[in-house]
């Protein structure tokens, strides 16, 4: 999953800029480089692409998705002002126009950004995308109807602190947010607090996309937002599955991302992993031309996968840019030596065994992933990979803690999770130190409700990827106590520490890109040394496609297959 992020708050210049996209290349690629079984044909126009699901998504409204799925998925309706290249490796780190002429022209120090739309860009219905349809679509992300998705624009745009969105009186008699200009159709003008050096990196995200407003059915815009992309929403039953079809308005003149070569794309919810992968592995002529972008192979299934040649060939795999972990809710679980023991006790082999073994990825000591250039390596509770329980228990009898401790813990409920949870379960009651109560959550529903501090359990399972090869996409946005909200809060330690505070504003403030990451990765272990999370695991990709999709590798930024490159034949 993605999730909210922040980026560097400095104006670095022009050549700073572009070191700093060149560090992207290098730290995301060192994941996906490593990538194997990706099949990059190109496949015919034409057909139906078929894509099995084990859920609908939380959201598909651009200013609400940020969950990594439906950030992939919405890319086929939904164009933004820069995006990323659709490529493996290396490649998909590149930052490309997409609505816009350029990457965006910056002033004022970093404080100023200037994006010119490009010609002939039209919606579904075959009128203009414009300048306004963005400023508005950004401006409705500040409802509070409208939540879950990026808090960029609450947090670098002036007046952001006190903007309530357009659904409120007259909006500014009219003005909606005076820090967003609009010149004319095709010139959209952001002012920001202070300088933001990646700016352009921030667009990427749908928070920015255009919405035109005669369009907008406010929450209800989440089952039917207005393409801007090549495909359009045919039908949507949340309960069963979503159908694309072409959108006949879209000029694959403007678009050097997205390849559109399925005339329909089927989307089937509600697939079992274990069902999905073995439809995939027999490859019948139903599923061949059948993929999916959210299921990993099941794990029961991983040696078939990797041991059969022919299997083998159709699989795509490897390293990503997220971690997952356990949030653990400082506000409730207050008591330092109670986080300690839950580090020391738990068992990573016992829990990665779950997903599949190795193949499926690395014991995780850090939230900072290695392909991130901020990421340091260290371990502050060593327990080998099975857990040290004894140094756990210990911990607890001399901070004078009545064994078993009890927490509760919130998972999204597949099957696979639910083998995890199990696990780690397993490991934090061996000896009875804890006693762990289970709040399964539905997947579709799962970051929705787990972000609202107000209800949040003890313990959290998540997953974490920068948004863009920077510290400054991690540290803020999980452990930052200013930015903690009501709802769609991504701050699941619910840490408000402030040394901690005062050290990401510094870092936030320092204008050299490298320093900045090591302030980061030393950002990193101080939140280690508050234990306010138990890393668990470094994510490897392993996905399976039928034997008549092409265009099939791992994304480095989205960690999945990258649909808007798929076709079949």
């Amino acid at each position: 999953m993605t999730h909210l992020t922040w980026g560097m708050r400095t104006w670095l210049g022009a050549g700073a800029v572009a070191s700093v996209i060149g560090l992207a290349a290098t730290a995301c690629g060192g994941g996906s480089s490593s990538d194997s079984g990706s099949n990059t044909q190109q496949g015919q126009k034409g057909g139906t692409l078929t894509l099995l699901a084990q859920s609908d998504f939380e959201h598909i409204d651009p200013q609400r998705v940020y969950v990594s799925n439906a950030t992939n998925f919405t890319r086929l309706f939904t164009r933004t002002l820069t995006a990323y290249k659709a490529a493996p490796g290396k490649a998909g780190t590149q930052l490309v126009p997409d609505l816009a002429t350029d990457l965006g022209q910056s002033s004022d120090s970093g404080k100023t950004w200037k994006f010119t739309l490009k010609d002939g860009l039209k919606y579904e219905d075959g009128s203009q995308i414009t300048s306004q349809d963005i400023k508005y679509g950004t401006e409705r992300s500040f409802s509070d109807e409208i939540t879950d998705g990026t808090q960029y624009a609450k947090q670098y745009l002036v007046g952001g602190d006190t903007y309530k969105g357009p659904y409120v009186g007259d909006d500014n008699g009219g003005k909606g947010l005076e820090s967003i200009e609009t010149p004319d159709p095709k010139t959209i003008v952001f002012h920001l607090k202070q300088p933001v050096a990646d700016f352009r990196y921030t667009v990427t995200w749908g928070t920015f996309a255009p919405v035109p407003k005669a369009k907008d059915t406010k929450a209800s815009y989440d089952t039917h937002p207005f393409s801007s992309g090549p495909y359009k929403i045919a039908s949507y039953d949340k309960s069963r599955g979503i159908d694309l079809v072409r959108n006949t308005y879209w000029d694959a003149k403007t678009d050097t991302i997205r390849k559109a070569l399925p005339d329909k794309i089927s989307m089937q919810f509600g697939i079992d992993p274990s069902t999905l992968t073995q439809r995939l592995i027999a490859d019948r002529s139903a599923d061949q031309a059948t993929s999916t972008i959210d299921t990993q192979v099941a794990p029961e299934y991983a040696p078939q996968v990797f041991n059969n040649s022919s299997v083998k060939a159709r699989q795509a795999n490897g390293q990503t840019v997220f971690t997952w972990y356990l949030g653990i809710n400082t506000r409730k679980v207050s008591n330092l030596a109670v986080r300690q023991a839950l580090n020391y006790a738990v068992n990573r082999e016992d829990y990665i065994r779950q997903f599949g073994g190795p193949q499926f990825g690395d014991p995780a000591t850090t939230i900072t992933n290695p392909t991130s250039p901020s990421y340091r390596k260290f371990d502050l509770y060593p327990a080998g990979g099975t857990g040290n329980p004894t140094k756990a228990k210990d911990a607890l009898r001399k901070a004078g803690v009545a064994l078993p401790v009890p927490l509760t813990m919130a998972y999204a409920d597949t099957p696979t999770i639910r083998n995890a949870f199990t696990a780690l379960q397993r490991a934090f009651e061996k000896d009875g130190m804890f006693k762990i109560t289970p709040q399964p959550i539905p997947r579709k529903e799962y970051y929705a409700t787990i972000g609202k501090p107000d209800t949040q359990p003890d313990l959290v399972y998540v997953g974490w990827g920068m948004d863009w090869p920077s510290g400054a996409t991690v540290i803020p946005p999980l452990f930052s106590g200013k930015y903690i909200i009501p709802a769609g809060n991504q701050n699941y330690s619910l840490l408000n520490d402030p040394t901690i505070n005062a050290g990401i504003d510094k870092a936030l403030a320092e204008p050299d890109f490298g320093k900045a990451q090591q302030m980061w990765g030393q950002l990193d272990e101080d939140v280690a040394n508050q234990a306010a999370t138990v890393p668990l695991r470094y994510d490897r990709a392993v996905y399976l496609r039928g034997s008549k999709v092409h265009g099939f590798y791992i994304h480095p930024l989205f960690g999945e297959p990258d649909v808007v490159s798929m076709g079949v034949g």
